[in-house]
């Protein structure tokens, strides 16, 4: 039985029931806290409704003519690629647990420096130096 509401009835309604060790079935989505604080299972969609299916996609949306204005600008966002778990992970800290965007991130990429150098993978400086190689010698 579907029972409509807003999300946070939706979701203080399902931690109620998981802290009395009960099984709820809800409709979840990425990125979104949920999928860190919650033992998750997505099921498939039994019964063709497509409710089971609703995949999320967060995109960055860039000026037509940035990689003629700016490439190494773009470079960087061509290569800046963050899943859906990484997305979730950030809203928990920053959303559910309340911290600052700044402290979440600065954190983050101390914590997850070979994904950083994914994203700085030739792009450089306003000096022509590696991107990385600043970015890094600030969390040593």
């Amino acid at each position: 039985h579907l029972q409509e509401s807003s999300a946070s009835a939706m979701l203080a309604q399902v931690g109620q029931k998981i802290d009395a060790d009960e099984w709820a079935a809800f409709i979840g989505w990425q990125p979104h806290w949920m999928n860190v604080a919650y033992d998750m299972h997505y099921l498939e969609d039994a019964d063709d409704s497509g409710a089971a299916q609703l995949e999320g996609h967060v995109a960055t949306v860039v000026r037509s003519d940035l990689a003629e204005q700016d490439p190494n600008l773009a470079r960087f966002f061509e290569q800046f690629v963050v899943g859906s778990d990484i997305q979730s992970e950030w809203v928990n800290a920053y959303s559910r647990d309340e911290r600052r965007a700044d402290d979440v991130a600065s954190e983050w990429i101390a914590e997850h420096q070979d994904v950083v150098a994914e994203w700085l993978d030739g792009v450089t400086t306003q000096d022509g130096e590696p991107a990385m190689d600043t970015m890094s010698a600030q969390f040593q």
